[in-house]
């Protein structure tokens, strides 16, 4: 179990993290929130990778010394450009566990093949694309099976295809380590997460299962017709809007908003990009019933 017992972090006058609680066992949980509310802060505090913060965090236990505790893929990741996928991949394996060469270079194989990268793996890091060397850094985060993933923004510059295969590969792992995935696209974390945090201000405003979430913003989401594109951009500079389709002759657009917003309005039922926006609306608060 990995448990954070109110944890706080500010740089200079500004406060970061307030006050985080949390305890979780395997499973896959994210963590969404606009950029800037904190979410790296958090994810580099359980990596160790810094230090400062007011509070305690409790590791599982390893249990064989050759066993990796930590995975860290960092929202920038660039690792070692002038080596190889192989040739970084096994440096890394080398410097973060104790197991032997042919067991690293065995993994190794097996991740290769799970992130499509065998084809690659004599390639240097600094000639490839921005989504193949996002598929490197999955690849060494996941290296050796650690107990705890950290994934910050893992799907940053992966086509809707690879984003597709991430989420199938996400969907067969967790069940025996923690994974913790940070993010501010939604779609990344449908129907995967175990729980989801919603981080705003320093804390989690919202969390719980995805449909628990949905649950809770339930009469906050309105379906409203207009005629012309003119009638819904005045709309839009007063409310805050979800989605916008066309209906026939007509414009659908789905909006957030605590009551009805115009007497024609039909009530919807959310999904997670709706929870979302309820949280994340605009400058000025969150929306109260």
């Amino acid at each position: 179990m990995l448990k954070l017992e109110q944890v706080s972090m500010s740089y200079g006058k500004q406060l970061v993290l307030d006050n985080i609680n949390m305890e979780l066992e395997p499973g896959i949980y994210g963590f969404l929130g606009a950029n800037g509310v904190g979410k790296t802060t958090l994810f580099h505090i359980i990596s160790m990778n810094i230090s400062g913060y007011d509070g305690t965090v409790k590791y599982p236990k390893v249990e064989q010394k050759q066993d990796v505790l930590i995975g860290f893929l960092p929202q920038n990741f660039c690792g070692y450009p002038d080596m190889t996928v192989q040739e970084f991949l096994f440096y890394l394996g080398s410097v973060k566990s104790k197991y032997k060469k042919k067991e690293i270079k065995n993994d190794i194989k097996e991740k290769l093949e799970l992130f499509h990268l065998s084809e690659l793996k004599n390639k240097k890091l600094k000639h490839l694309s921005g989504g193949q060397l996002r598929r490197v850094g999955l690849a060494q985060a996941f290296q050796l099976n650690p107990k705890i993933v950290l994934l910050d923004e893992p799907t940053t510059g992966l086509d809707p295809t690879e984003r597709i295969k991430f989420k199938n590969y996400m969907n067969g792992v967790g069940h025996n380590q923690i994974v913790l995935i940070s993010t501010h696209i939604v779609s990344d974390l449908e129907y995967i997460s175990k729980e989801i945090y919603i981080l705003k201000d320093g804390g989690f405003v919202m969390s719980g299962k995805e449909e628990d979430l949905i649950e809770k913003c339930s009469g906050f989401v309105w379906e409203v017709e207009f005629n012309n594109e003119l009638d819904l951009n005045q709309f839009a500079e007063n409310h805050t809007i979800s989605m916008i389709y066309d209906k026939g002759n007509k414009i659908q657009a789905r909006v957030i908003h605590p009551t009805r917003p115009v007497e024609y309005a039909k009530e919807v039922a959310p999904t997670l990009n709706d929870v979302y926006l309820v949280n994340f609306k605009r400058e000025g608060g969150d929306y109260e019933k």
